[in-house]
């Protein structure tokens, strides 16, 4: 193998490593930063002071984060860097995120108000940002998916989406019996099939819906949801 193939062969991998690295820590560890109380929330995701974490602080947020998160200056950011380093990463993000969450944000993302977000909340957004994002006259039919009331369906629109409805979606996958909650009884349930069958190849009947990801196994990934979902509930 030439040099040139063994440096490209070893950058491939390196990228591959940091990369699943920083999906981890998104995925699984960002909802679990450390953030105490109500009143802590709102103070750290109310970046402009207005009294509410809403869609304009997510937006100044990435502002910043586009700005300065690979610089040490972070001028007219302070309020972004949450843990006082004075530098933007993920960790700011991270707290930034859960503190938003918590804020009670998530259902502005149920776009058809059926009071579930689901596959049909992101269908609509889809439709109305191929329709569109490339003009500020929106359809009232529309108008909710303009979710930070910009005028527009733009980029925003849909990272904040994106954020939410990922959140949507841990916080259903952990309710195996289906009580619209992830508690004890999930737990119990999740923790007596992997022990059962983390290290087989075959499952009971009565566990397969602890096989979250449908691979027809009860392995590392479908913990790592569980867990997930677990602490969008119970943090």
């Amino acid at each position: 193998m030439s040099k040139t193939w063994l440096y490209v062969f070893v950058s491939i991998v390196v990228s591959a490593i940091l990369t699943a690295l920083i999906t981890y820590y998104l995925v699984i560890n960002l909802v679990s930063a450390d953030v105490a109380t109500t009143s802590s929330n709102l103070a750290q995701a109310d970046l402009n002071k207005d009294g509410r974490a809403d869609e304009k602080d997510f937006a100044a947020f990435m502002t910043c984060w586009n700005k300065y998160n690979k610089e040490a200056s972070i001028e007219g950011c302070a309020s972004c860097d949450i843990t006082s380093d004075s530098v933007i990463n993920a960790v700011d993000f991270a707290y930034f995120a859960s503190a938003w969450r918590k804020s009670g944000k998530l259902m502005s993302i149920d776009l058809d108000l059926d009071g579930k977000l689901n596959d049909l909340d992101y269908a609509i957004l889809k439709d109305c940002w191929n329709k569109y994002n490339q003009t500020k006259a929106i359809s009232s039919a529309c108008s909710r998916a303009d979710i930070d009331s910009s005028g527009a369906i733009n980029a925003v629109d849909v990272a904040v989406f994106a954020q939410l409805w990922r959140y949507g979606g841990m916080s259903r996958i952990g309710d195996l019996d289906g009580n619209k909650k992830v508690e004890k009884n999930d737990n119990d349930k999740f923790k007596s099939c992997w022990d059962q069958f983390n290290t087989s190849k075959t499952m009971s009947s009565g566990c397969k819906v602890c096989d979250l990801n449908s691979d027809k196994k009860i392995d590392a990934i479908d913990y790592n949801k569980f867990v997930a979902s677990w602490r969008v509930y119970n943090n």
